[in-house]
C-alpha cells in the first residue's frame, strides 16, 4: 500500500511539473511574440525616421532628380511597411488599432504622392510649375506624417 502511494505521489509530481513547464513555455512564447512586435515597430520607426530626413532633402532638388529620388523613397517606404506587416503577421499577434490606422494612412498618402509624381512627367509645361509645387508640398507633408508616426502613442 505504501508502495502504491509513493508511485501515485511521484506520478502526480511529474504531471504537475509537466503542466507547469508547458504553461511556462506558452507564456514565454507569448512574451516573445509581444517583444518581437515591439522590436519590429521600433525598427520600422527608425527606418521611417531616416526616410523622413531623406524626404526633406529630396524636396529641395530639381525636377528630374526629385522625381527619381522621390519614387525611390516611396518604394523604400512601401517595402519597409510590407516587411513590418509580414513580420507582425508571423508573430500571430495583432497590432493595435492606432498603429494599424497610422500605417494605413501613411500607405494611402504614399500612393497619392506616387500618382502625382507620375503625373509630373506627363503634364504639360504650363501646369508643370503648379503641379511641381503641389507635389513637393505633399511630399513634405508626407515626411511630416512619417515623423508624426513617432510622436503618437503607437
Amino acid at each position: 500500500m505504501k508502495y502504491k502511494f509513493k508511485i501515485i505521489t511521484i506520478i502526480a509530481i511529474i504531471f504537475s511539473s509537466i503542466s507547469l513547464v508547458s504553461c511556462n513555455q506558452s507564456t514565454s512564447k507569448k512574451e516573445s511574440n509581444d517583444t518581437k512586435i515591439e522590436e519590429n515597430l521600433k525598427d520600422l520607426k527608425t527606418d521611417l525616421k531616416d526616410l523622413g530626413q531623406s524626404i526633406e532633402s529630396v524636396a529641395q532638388e530639381n525636377n528630374e532628380e526629385f522625381q527619381s529620388r522621390a519614387k525611390e523613397i516611396l518604394n523604400n517606404f512601401d517595402n519597409k511597411i510590407e516587411k513590418f506587416e509580414e513580420d507582425a503577421e508571423l508573430t500571430g499577434k495583432e497590432m493595435s488599432e492606432t498603429t494599424q490606422d497610422a500605417i494605413e494612412d501613411l500607405k494611402s498618402q504614399s500612393k497619392k504622392i506616387a500618382a502625382k509624381i507620375d503625373q509630373l512627367g506627363d503634364d504639360s509645361k504650363e501646369n508643370w510649375q503648379d503641379l511641381k509645387k503641389e507635389v513637393k508640398h505633399d511630399f513634405n507633408q508626407f515626411g511630416e506624417s512619417v515623423k508624426d508616426f513617432f510622436n503618437d502613442n503607437v
